[in-house]
């Protein structure tokens, strides 16, 4: 009898496969058309929620209803038990969901100052890992193939967003329902993860992209996110496998759709630029009249800054002092820090590295670069779309790499047992045989 092997998800195939990619599935094409849908008025909005991570929320309550419902190692005495926990949770976790999700219902019963109303935000970046090491034990990561054609149909929304904004009076190019400054980064991170996971899986004869390549690579052009276009443009022309032409092409439409707005002198452009460089001198500068913070943080609760007195005069600020919650700061380790203090940025970071080092692959070295390139500029595991995608694009490059390095070193054994039985066979030769040495005695 066929016995389950520990690193097997513990639920059918068919389940699984059906499963394993429904966080891409919602981040790549369920939040974003919900997003176009409540900034169209079709649906009702979802800013207005307490906690904007509910439909993560969600999907893990459901994950864990089928996985508590139909786990294979459960005895059969123990299924009936098994079923009822999964049931409750399952209401607990829809409740809270619901909770979440309607802000009415927290009007005449709940304030919304509550403390932990305040932290809940500040410690999504944990919920966020917690919810993507569980999936990842249950259902296993991905296969790159989800991430590249999911990607591709992201990719063609952005355009698609791009050309109805174009096309309306009085909006820009990049002011799109799907391209707004925090949903940008998000839609940009989200397609260099897309196009940098096959970076190990590309075959090393020199082919041509496909057209849901092509489709990556124009989203995030049209995503205008410097950062993510960087170090996809960067990864993509060292680390790919693709002609040189199409490589250099990429990497040189990437450098102008970063290089042109500076040169044009975009209003959107240098008015992001701004507010993400004084939310950074701003909180150099807490960290420089309070250095014991470093370790400590301010807490999650509204944070009162000011700008350096040069940089205030140069703005045409006459108050350097400001209060801004912690959502309203853009970077993600800049925030971490404000809140908590540098050591769990630090931990996180070295645990990156850490890992990069083991794994040894080009796709785990190019997401662990645009991760720590990414959050200098944007909520990166605040939000739940980019925490889920990261750690489920981590886990699939992670395996591909161990498995890349266990069959190297398979193949380098297999070629030393192949020469070690050569040498064994080759030896025997060189002294007589037992029939020649019988008949050199009886000659003799």
């Amino acid at each position: 009898m066929h016995e389950r092997s520990r690193s097997e998800p513990f639920l059918p195939d068919m389940l699984t496969g059906g499963l394993v990619a429904a966080p891409l599935l919602l981040a790549y094409v369920v939040l974003p058309l919900l997003d176009m849908g409540s900034t169209l008025g079709w649906i009702p909005s979802m800013e207005l929620t307490a906690f904007q991570g509910w439909p993560w929320l969600a999907l893990s309550g459901g994950g864990l209803v089928v996985a508590l419902a139909t786990g294979k190692t459960v005895p059969e005495r123990g299924r009936s038990v098994r079923t009822l926990l999964a049931l409750l949770a399952g209401a607990a976790l829809a409740l809270g969901a619901l909770f979440l999700m309607m802000p009415r219902v927290q009007g005449p019963f709940f304030s919304r100052e509550r403390f932990w109303l305040t932290l809940l935000p500040q410690l999504a970046p944990l919920a966020y890992l917690f919810l993507a090491g569980l999936w990842l034990h249950t259902f296993g990561a991905p296969g790159r193939r989800w991430f590249h054609t999911l990607g591709a149909v992201l990719g063609a929304l952005v355009l698609a967003e791009t050309v109805r904004s174009g096309m309306a009076p009085g909006l820009s190019l990049s002011s799109g329902v799907l391209l707004d400054p925090e949903g940008r980064a998000v839609r940009a991170f989200l397609l260099a993860v897309a196009l940098l996971v096959p970076l190990d899986a590309q075959s090393r004869v020199r082919t041509n992209p496909d057209a849901r390549e092509l489709l990556i690579v124009a989203g995030l052009l049209a995503c205008h996110v410097a950062s993510a276009l960087v170090v996809a443009g960067a990864a993509y022309l060292l680390l790919g496998r693709r002609n040189l032409g199409a490589r250099l092409g990429v990497a040189l439409a990437c450098v102008m759709v970063v290089v042109l707005p500076l040169q044009s002198g975009s209003v959107n452009a240098l008015g992001e630029r701004v507010q993400m460089y004084m939310t950074w001198l701003a909180g150099v500068e807490a960290f420089s009249s309070d250095p014991s913070a470093l370790l400590t943080g301010f807490g999650p609760g509204p944070l009162d800054l000011q700008l350096p007195e040069s940089t205030a005069v140069l703005l045409g600020m006459p108050d350097m002092r400001f209060t801004l919650p912690p959502q309203a700061i853009p970077s993600f380790w800049m925030r971490m820090t404000l809140v908590w203090g540098a050591l769990p940025g630090l931990l996180l970071l070295l645990t990156g590295v850490g890992l990069t080092a083991l794994a040894s692959g080009r796709a785990v070295a190019a997401l662990m670069t645009l991760a720590m390139g990414m959050g200098l500029v944007s909520p990166l595991l605040y939000s739940g779309s980019v925490a889920m995608v990261l750690c489920l694009a981590a886990g699939h490059a992670w395996r591909a790499a161990r498995d890349a390095t266990s069959d190297q070193n398979a193949d380098q054994n297999a070629e030393h047992q192949g020469d070690e039985s050569g040498k064994t066979v080759e030896s025997p030769a060189q002294s007589p045989l037992p029939d020649e040495t019988e008949s050199n005695q009886s000659t003799q």
